[in-house]
C-alpha cells in the first residue's frame, strides 16, 4: 500500500511536476511523458476519508524483478483541471503508453 503524502507533500510533488513541464515548453519537445506512479501520487483519486489514511490503497503491479509497485488511483480530471493553468502549455494524452508498472503519462502541447 502506498504511504499517504500530507497536502504539503502534494503540494511540492505538484510543484515539481509545474517545474519540469515549463523546462520541457522551452524546447521544441511536442510532448513529455512521465511514470504513472508519479503522477497518481500528487493526484490521486481517493475520497477524503482515504486521502487521511496512514496508509493509501492503490494499484500493485508485477515489475520486471518479480515485485510490485504500489501507487493510488489516478484523478485524470484533476490532473486536467490543473494544467488548464498550471501546465505550461501543455495537456494530458487521455491514455498511457507502454506496460504497468512502466506506465507513462503523456503530456503534449496545446
Amino acid at each position: 500500500m502506498p504511504k499517504a503524502l500530507t497536502p504539503s507533500e502534494l503540494q511540492e510533488g505538484r510543484r515539481d511536476i509545474a517545474e519540469r513541464l515549463s523546462q520541457v515548453s522551452q524546447t521544441e519537445a511536442r510532448e513529455f511523458m512521465l511514470p504513472v506512479r508519479a503522477v497518481a501520487y500528487f493526484f490521486p483519486k481517493l475520497t477524503e476519508e482515504e486521502q487521511r489514511a496512514p496508509v493509501w490503497p492503490g494499484a500493485t503491479l508485477p515489475n520486471g524483478q518479480g515485485h510490485v509497485a504500489a501507487f493510488p488511483p489516478l484523478d485524470w480530471q484533476a490532473l486536467r483541471t490543473w494544467l488548464e493553468t498550471q501546465g505550461a502549455g501543455f495537456k494530458v494524452e487521455p491514455n498511457v503508453e507502454g506496460d504497468y508498472p512502466d506506465a507513462q503519462v503523456i503530456f503534449v502541447r496545446n
